[in-house]
């Protein structure tokens, strides 16, 4: 990559100890997006395990709701979105796995209220990732 990204972290959350490793990984664009309309959404997650990863979304085109946090569970990605539309698509997985495939995702309206219901499915051993048939790379 040429270009240069900077990745902040408050010095409260530094020096709370609660930050232990951060991993980043960009994907490549959606199959499916236009050509003008890269997908551009960042995952960037915990190595603890029981911490769900937070996607946001730069897609000017999706629509954009305060205080709106989507909790996948059950996708192909799951974790925590700030845009409905990412979560549905990216999350959840809409038209890239069998309508048979149980997904789900929760609208909340707080980010300690997605956390907590986060924590509470994970315990509960309901976080499901599931793989679209034809996608597994096996080295």
């Amino acid at each position: 990559m040429s270009d240069q990204y900077a990745v902040t972290f408050s010095k409260a959350l530094v020096d709370s100890g609660a930050l232990e490793s951060v991993h980043i990984d960009f994907r490549k664009p959606d199959r499916q997006s236009q050509a003008g309309h890269p997908f551009t959404s960042q995952n960037a997650m915990s190595s603890l395990s029981t911490e769900p990863a937070y996607y946001s979304c730069t897609d000017d085109t999706h629509a954009r709701e305060r205080n709106k946090f989507y909790v996948v569970t059950k996708g192909i990605q799951p974790g925590i979105y700030y845009c409905w539309s990412c979560a549905k698509i990216e999350g959840k997985g809409v038209d890239r796995l069998s309508a048979r495939v149980s997904t789900h995702c929760e609208k909340k309206t707080s980010d300690a209220a997605a956390r907590e219901f986060w924590r509470q499915e994970l315990e509960q051993g309901n976080i499901r990732y599931w793989i679209p048939r034809g996608e597994l790379n096996v080295h």
